[in-house]
């Protein structure tokens, strides 16, 4: 019997692997795991799959201290949820990039960018109500600098457009 290739295994073989690396502390190999998925899902055009494995990767590389490479990710992930109207991954990918801004630090476009994902989970809760939430956002929620306090009240008042010019501004393709 002749072996076919099944990219659809595959991926979902790194994703088991990324996350059994992540759980066990691995967080080097997870982000290797990650980072392979997220490019056979985008060569198997897996595009919902291909956003959320960009979203592992800007989460574990935040959590490894690379923050350019969380960027790119976020940003990325951002660029595929808006083509693909997924709000929930478009807040969650803003929320990286408010994270990556804020470890820089950038206090300015963190803030804005904060400032705007809080106003939409006012409005709208989709991302407050999950179990990582708290713990994910508590640097931006306990930061109390004033330009980072002011630019989140400015942030509150932008529109998805002026807010995605923003972070994808801050990130090249």
């Amino acid at each position: 019997m002749a072996t076919q290739s099944l990219p659809g295994l595959e991926a979902q073989h790194l994703s088991t692997l990324g996350a059994l690396a992540e759980h066990e502390g691995d967080l080097r190999s997870a982000l290797d795991f990650y980072e392979r998925l997220s490019q056979a899902a985008e060569e198997c055009g897996f595009r919902m799959w291909h956003m959320w494995m960009l979203g592992e990767v800007s989460d574990v590389s935040l959590r490894l201290g690379l923050v350019g490479n969380a960027s790119r990710a976020a940003a990325n992930a951002l660029r595929l949820a808006t083509a693909m109207e997924d709000r929930r991954f478009t807040r969650s990918s803003m929320l990286s990039l408010a994270l990556a801004a804020h470890v820089e630090p950038d206090l300015r476009c963190g803030g804005l960018l904060w400032g705007w994902v809080t106003d939409e989970e006012r409005v709208e809760p989709l991302l407050s109500g999950q179990p990582w939430y708290a713990e994910y956002v508590s640097e931006l929620a306990e930061e109390t600098s004033p330009e980072f306090l002011a630019a989140a009240e400015s942030g509150a008042a932008l529109g998805l457009e002026d807010v995605l010019e923003l972070a994808l501004g801050q990130t090249e393709p």
